[in-house]
C-alpha cells in the first residue's frame, strides 16, 4: 500500500522500481525540494492537550463535564460529540458570509470522529448528547405538536446507510440529516464492492459543502439535490482509521472530519454511580429544542463582527505557513485536513453562536437577533481549532497500519544510530536485510518515512549509465560531527 503524495519530478527517470520481487514503487518518495523546510513528523506518542472545556457555551461546558463524570470518559468524547449534536440541530438553518455579496460563505455542519478502544463507554455518551435530537424526532409524529409549531415530519438521524440510502433520505428531509453512530459500519458500507468508488464517495463529499448534486436513476425519476447538507458523528476504535483504504485519503474525504484520539480512563475509573443533573438535561433538552423548532424559509446569513475578523485573519496568517511543503502540516492526509481547518473554525464559530442564543431561549427570527460573531465566540473556535489540529496530528498515524509504523521505527532508527547523511538505496537495504527480509517491507518502510519528511531520495546515474538512488537523511537525524559516506562508497543502487 502506497502511502505517499510526494511527487517524483518531471525530468527524474521512470525505470528505476527495484529489482526484488514484490518490491513496491518507491519512486514516491522522490522529492525536487532541493531544501529541507520544517522539522519531520515524529513517532513519538503525542501529548494531547485536554478538550478545552471553557472554550463551550455555559451548558454545553457543563454537559460535557457531567456526561464525562456520568460515564468516566474523557470531556474529549462527550465535548466533541455536543459540538456534533450542535451541528445536527442547527445545520442548514445558518452560514456565514465572510465578505459581502459573493465570495466566502462557510455552512455550519460538521464532520466528526471520536476514537476510543472498545469497552470504552462510547454508546453511553452517545446516548446522553443524542437523546433530545432523537426526542425531538419522535415529537414531530404528534400532529397537535406539529401543527402547533409548524414543523413537519422528517428524519433528523441516520445511521447504519449505504451511499444510496443516504441520497434518498437527504431528498426527502429538506436535504439534510445527520449521520450518528457509535460504530464503523459507515466505512464497511463504502468498502462493500457493490458501489463504485466515486459513487460511494461523492455524497459525502457534496453534503459537507452543500455542492449541487443530481443523481441519474434507470429506473427510477432523477434527484436533484441543491444545497445537501450532512453532518457525520462516529465514535469508531483506533482500528477502524488504521484499515481505511488509501483512496478515501486521497479524494479529499478523511480531511473534511474533526479527529479526537479520546484518552482512556480504564483503571482509573470512579466506580460510584451518577447522574447527570435533571435541571441541567433539561436545559439541554431545551436547548436543542429551541434551535430544531427555527425553520427558516431560507438559511439565516450570519457574519464576523470586525474584531471577530480581524482575530480569524490573524489565524489564517499565523497557520499559512505551517502548511509550505516540508512543514508537518503539509505531509500525507494532513495537507488536505489543515487547507480546510481556517473554515472549519468558523463553522465552529457558528455553532457557539447559535448555541449562545438558543440557551439563553433568545428568538432567531425577529429583529433581536444578534447576526454577527463576535471577537469572544471566535477566540473560543479558534482555541478549538487549536486542539484539533493537535488530535489530526495523532490521527494521522492511525492511518498508518501498526506493522507499517513498526517498520519504520525500527528503519529510523538505524538511521539515527548510524549518523550517515545520504545512502545509496542499495547499501542501506543490505545494511537492514536480516530484519525486513523481502524488499517491499523495506521500500514501505521508506516511503512512510518519506511522508514524515525523516528522508527523501533523487536519481542518480552511475559511471555506467544505470540509475541510481539516493537516500538524504532529514538534518535532525545527525549532528555537526556525523560521519558521511559519499555514493562513491556506499555502493550502486539496484
Amino acid at each position: 500500500m502506497e502511502k505517499s503524495i510526494l511527487k517524483l519530478p518531471v525530468s527524474a527517470p521512470r525505470d528505476i522500481t527495484p529489482k526484488e520481487p514484490n518490491a513496491m514503487d518507491v519512486t514516491k518518495i522522490y522529492s525536487d525540494d532541493p531544501n529541507w523546510i520544517g522539522p519531520p513528523v515524529q513517532f513519538e506518542s503525542f501529548a494531547l492537550p485536554s478538550f478545552p472545556v471553557g472554550a463551550l457555551p455555559e451548558i454545553l461546558a457543563r454537559m460535557t463535564e457531567s456526561v464525562a463524570d456520568v460515564t468516566q470518559t474523557a470531556e474529549d468524547a462527550a465535548g466533541t460529540a455536543l459540538l456534533a449534536m450542535m451541528s445536527a440541530s442547527a445545520a442548514r438553518k445558518f452560514f456565514t458570509a465572510l465578505v459581502d455579496g459573493e465570495g466566502w460563505k462557510e455552512k455550519n455542519n460538521l464532520y466528526t470522529i471520536i476514537a476510543m478502544p472498545s469497552g470504552e463507554r462510547k454508546s453511553a455518551v452517545f446516548g446522553h448528547v443524542a437523546k433530545p435530537i432523537i426526542e425531538f424526532e419522535r415529537r414531530i409524529e404528534d400532529a397537535a405538536f406539529r401543527s402547533e409549531h409548524g414543523i413537519k415530519v422528517q428524519r433528523y438521524i441516520s445511521d447504519d446507510v449505504t451511499p444510496q440510502a443516504l441520497i434518498q433520505q437527504l431528498c426527502e428531509n429538506d436535504e439534510r440529516i445527520a449521520l450518528l453512530s457509535t460504530e464503523g459500519g459507515l466505512f464497511e458500507n463504502l468498502n462493500y464492492k457493490h458501489y463504485g468508488n466515486q459513487a460511494k464517495l461523492d455524497v459525502f463529499l457534496r453534503a459537507f459543502t452543500g455542492d449541487r448534486m443530481t443523481v441519474d436513476r434507470k429506473n427510477a425519476p432523477k434527484i436533484i439535490l441543491n444545497d445537501p447538507t450532512l453532518t457525520i458523528s462516529i465514535f469508531v476504535q483506533p482500528s477502524v482509521l488504521q484499515h481505511l483504504p488509501e483512496r478515501y485519503t486521497g479524494q479529499g474525504f478523511m480531511g473534511r472530519f474533526l479527529y479526537v484520539i479520546a484518552p482512556s480512563r480504564r483503571g482509573n475509573r470512579d466506580i460510584a454511580i451518577k447522574s447527570i443533573p435533571a435541571d441541567l438535561f433539561q436545559a439541554y433538552r431545551e436547548l436543542i429544542f429551541n434551535i430544531m423548532m427555527f425553520e427558516p424559509d431560507e438559511p439565516v446569513a450570519l457574519s464576523l463582527s470586525n474584531e471577530a475578523f480581524n482575530k480569524f485573519q490573524e489565524l489564517r496568517a499565523s497557520f499559512e505557513p505551517r502548511l509550505r511543503a516540508g512543514e508537518e502540516l503539509s505531509h500525507d492526509f494532513l495537507g488536505s485536513w489543515s487547507d480546510r481547518l481556517p473554515g472549519q473554525v468558523v463553522r465552529i464559530a457558528s455553532l457557539l453562536h447559535i448555541t449562545e442564543y438558543a440557551m439563553r431561549g433568545l428568538p432567531f427570527n425577529d429583529a433581536s437577533f444578534n447576526k454577527q460573531i463576535s471577537e469572544t465566540t471566535m477566540m473560543n473556535a479558534i482555541t478549538l481549532g487549536n486542539y484539533f489540529i493537535e488530535h489530526a496530528k495523532a490521527a494521522f498515524g492511525c492511518f498508518q497500519s501498526n506493522q507499517e509504523i513498526e517498520d519504520a521505527k525500527y528503519l529510523l532508527e538505524v538511521l539515527k544510530r548510524k549518523k550517515i547523511r545520504l545512502y545509496k538505496r542499495q547499501k542501506l537495504w543490505s545494511i537492514v536485510k536480516g530484519k525486513f527480509h523481502v524488499a517491499d517491507k523495506f521500500d514501505n518502510a521508506l516511503v512512510v518515512l518519506a511522508d514524515r519528511g525523516f528522508i527523501r531520495a533523487d536519481i542518480t546515474k552511475s559511471l555506467r549509465g544505470r540509475n541510481g538512488m539516493n537516500i538524504e537523511c532529514h538534518p535532525i537525524l545527525f549532528s555537526e560531527e556525523t560521519q558521511s559516506e559519499s555514493p562513491s562508497k556506499v555502493g550502486e543502487a539496484k
